[in-house]
């Protein structure tokens, strides 16, 4: 097994670099860690038992395959004043279209699937993972899944300081974060600034970057710049390249314990990500390269994966996790973030449909929603996504089926 000391030399944040045509990436990923160390002296420790569990469930589990879990999503969109819909004041529409694409790519469904070579057809794999709006605070009130804050109304905010990680954690994350033990909150900033070797200030650096597991409550999130929110069928207009809603794929990767293909850099014994299936990998790759890729680690045959989300090739060279990957997220779910098996979207509603049945018929994509009962014997089929929802109960009877490829998940909190 990978040596687990290296997990935790350089994990606590990741970070996407702007500039495409760079060959490296300023990582200070290495001086949160330390510095969260030094305020919580057991992190460390922490994160070193967590991950024998991350790999003890992995192996309990090998031959399972996991139900599919659904975690709700808190927006934290902050803007300068903007209209809702304009520049960095993101649309529901286009927020929308960022959670679409990242249920997309985390089921498999996304429309580039066709892009993966043939080689590591067999690997991709729909993690079992999806994504949805909250719908109840965690007062318990209503919500939209969607907080919006004008900065010129937030004491203590300076646009001309360096909006580096640390100073987004302790002005932005820290003060409106939802309890990350039941929610995926997904921050969208109008700028993030990285710093240099000199300590100096570079703006506009950083895409993203996101909280691996086991670290602080008040800084457990995933942050982006606002235009790399978006779909393939919704781009951000002001995304260009990174349009499309591959940093948001990436970084909450990261949340749920992924690190990047490439791990900690070089070919020796623990360097690497700590998945079997992803292919050992030398460092990051750029733009959108020709298949096969090879490099000083993987020098021959199918080469690299750098398709994977979790490299940092152009968000339209991006097209999947491995079946490791998403062991290794659902198996972070159930060990790190627990909370998160028992949250819902949704709540109980009186007003939605009585009943929902279906008699021995196809049953179409979507959540079927019920106020008492919800009774099928229909059949999923081969890439439905069907959802029972009800307040009381879920009846299938004989007949029911889903086939291969389907997905079929319960509800039994209540309805939208």
């Amino acid at each position: 097994m990978t040596n687990p000391l290296k997990l935790f030399l350089c994990v606590m944040f990741s970070f996407f670099v702007v500039n495409a045509n760079a060959q490296y990436k300023r990582c200070v990923a290495h001086e949160h860690h330390i510095q969260k160390m030094q305020d919580n002296p057991s992190f460390q420790q922490n994160r070193i038992v967590n991950e024998k569990r991350v790999q003890d469930y992995i192996a309990n589990h090998a031959n399972q395959r996991a139900a599919v879990i659904t975690i709700p999503v808190v927006f934290q969109v902050f803007h300068n004043g903007d209209a809702i819909g304009s520049n960095e004041n993101l649309s529901v529409a286009q927020l929308q279209a960022g959670l679409d694409q990242l249920n997309d790519d985390y089921s498999r469904n996304n429309s580039d699937v066709g892009n993966t070579p043939a080689a590591f057809q067999a690997l991709a794999a729909d993690t079992q993972i999806q994504f949805c709006l909250a719908t109840e605070d965690p007062n318990g009130n209503s919500t939209s899944g969607v907080n919006r804050y004008n900065i010129s109304s937030i004491g203590n905010i300076n646009q001309n300081a360096c909006w580096d990680p640390d100073y987004v954690d302790s002005r932005f994350v820290n003060p409106y974060i939802w309890d990350s033990e039941k929610y995926l909150n997904i921050f969208s900033l109008f700028r993030l600034d990285d710093r240099d070797e000199s300590n100096q200030c570079v703006n506009d650096a950083l895409l993203g970057f996101a909280q691996f597991p086991g670290g602080p409550a008040n800084s457990d999130a995933a942050v982006h710049a606002y235009f790399t929110i978006g779909s393939i069928a919704n781009p951000n207009p002001d995304g260009g390249t990174y349009g499309l809603g591959r940093t948001v794929t990436h970084e909450v990767g990261h949340w749920l314990n992924l690190d990047h293909v490439w791990g900690y850099g070089g070919c020796a014994a623990g360097d690497d990500d700590l998945v079997a299936d992803t292919p050992n990998q030398f460092e990051e790759n750029y733009g959108c390269p020709n298949f096969p890729l090879t490099d000083n680690c993987t020098s021959g045959g199918d080469g690299v994966m750098f398709m994977n989300y979790m490299d940092y090739v152009d968000d339209n060279c991006m097209n999947m996790f491995t079946t490791g990957q998403g062991n290794r997220m659902v198996a972070a779910i159930n060990t790190y973030r627990p909370g998160l098996l028992n949250s819902q979207c949704s709540g109980s509603n009186p007003n939605c449909p009585q009943v929902y049945t279906t008699t021995s018929n196809t049953i179409p994509s979507g959540t079927k929603e019920a106020s008492a009962n919800v009774i099928s014997d229909g059949t999923v089929f081969a890439s439905g996504i069907v959802i029972f929802s009800a307040k009381t109960s879920i009846c299938l009877e004989d007949g029911f089926e889903v086939l291969n490829g389907g997905r079929f998940e319960t509800n039994s909190i209540g309805c939208n």
